[in-house]
């Protein structure tokens, strides 16, 4: 059977949708488990970093080896590993397991998402439309896993809600059923593509930052990532250094979440009106910058939802751009290595804002790293405005 492209976009966003619930819930599961089964602060730190080197170090691989093999293969492996992670658990309940458990939702993760990402990608020249629409069900998938955490936190127990994460995780292997196996691989090469197909992850990624326009973008990427991890990191520990009530809090850290599904619908618009993909994402870092900005000016409960909002619709602007504009630069079904290479990116961003935002909050305090901070989303937002590299890292408005 024939899908026409909406579809095709349709069920990829319904698979988006799927696996940002599952991840919405899974994530914080493992640590809440962990500590359940007596862990400690150090060994449940532990644990969640191990999760995340492994599919850091394997996602270029991945993304070379998606582009082999196509879109489909990768979605469905992603999505088994969705359903026997949280079975693991329940079946086997021990720190051990967990471990092991939480290192396959981060393959599953790389996996998933860099596959139906590249998928996205193929299903028609309207870059900007599918991956606003696509980021848009993200967005509104992990606005509602905390949502669903928290009523069966109430209601029930942890086994029970491993359960339901790994149900969700066979609804989304069904989903996969709807990607054709077909089509998406072994495309014809591009100049980038030629560049980033080489022997070795490393030198995969070493090749794309070498390409101006594809460094460019990533910096941005980089950016966005790191700006979120301090949004969900430390921006609820300053609201509670500032005696914000928990009620409050929680509507002030989800204007984000709002900010960012009521923007991505939007983004071939903003894009036309915009007129390069480069000035756009310079703007998106620009309203980022803002929003850090605007963190430790005031105490007050609208500043702080301002402040909030705008990170939203920064980020929520900048990360389906990215996505856009790197695969702009890639040949149809070649998306994976550069995808993957922007995966890479991200981990690193978040796992640095971390670090960065405990050294400088423990030294200057949290009111002065905000401003600090804000340096990052600025100066790539000054790189993109330069006139020549502009050109170079927008390339198409509209993808071919």
């Amino acid at each position: 059977m024939t899908h026409t492209p909406y579809r095709r976009l349709a069920w990829a966003s319904a698979y988006g949708f799927l696996i940002s619930v599952v991840l919405s819930l899974a994530l914080p599961l493992v640590t809440l488990y962990a500590i359940e089964l007596g862990a400690s602060a150090a060994l449940t730190g532990l644990l969640l970093t191990s999760g995340f080197i492994l599919p850091t170090l394997a996602s270029l691989a991945i993304g070379r080896w998606l582009d082999r093999v196509g879109s489909a293969l990768g979605t469905r492996l992603g999505s088994l590993g969705f359903v026997l992670a949280p079975l693991a658990v329940v079946t086997l309940p021990s720190l051990s397991t967990l471990t092991i458990a939480h290192v396959l939702i981060g393959l599953s993760q790389v996996t998933s998402v860099i596959a139906v990402q590249r998928y996205v990608a193929t299903i028609s020249t309207s870059r900007e439309r599918n991956f606003g629409w696509f980021a848009t069900f993200v967005s509104i998938g992990q606005l509602l896993g905390p949502i669903l955490l928290g009523i069966g936190l109430d209601l029930h127990d942890f086994r029970w809600l491993l359960l339901v994460t790994s149900g969700l995780g066979a609804v989304s292997l069904a989903a996969t059923l709807a990607i054709p196996r077909r089509g998406d691989a072994n495309a014809p090469s591009s100049p980038l593509d030629d560049a980033v197909r080489e022997t070795t992850p490393l030198t995969t990624l070493w090749n794309t930052l070498r390409r101006r326009s594809a460094a460019t973008t990533l910096a941005a990427s980089f950016a966005t990532l790191f700006a979120l991890a301090v949004h969900q990191t430390f921006f609820p520990v300053y609201l509670e250094l500032r005696d914000v009530p928990p009620t409050l809090l929680g509507f002030i850290m989800a204007m984000r979440g709002i900010a960012s599904v009521g923007v991505r619908p939007f983004l071939a618009t903003l894009t036309r009106l915009s007129g390069q993909h480069a000035r756009l994402l310079a703007v998106a870092m620009i309203v980022t910058c803002i929003g850090l900005g605007a963190i430790p000016t005031s105490g007050h409960v609208a500043v702080l939802a301002f402040a909030s909002f705008a990170i939203g619709a920064g980020t929520g602007i900048a990360q389906p751009l990215t996505m856009v504009m790197l695969s702009n630069l890639a040949a149809v079904g070649r998306h994976g290595a550069i995808l993957g290479s922007r995966l890479t990116v991200n981990f690193i961003a978040m796992s640095t804002a971390t670090l960065v935002m405990g050294a400088l909050a423990t030294t200057f305090g949290y009111a002065a790293t905000f401003f600090v901070v804000t340096l990052i989303p600025l100066g790539a937002a000054i790189i993109l405005a330069n006139p020549g590299e502009a050109s170079r890292a927008s390339g198409r408005s509209h993808a071919s």
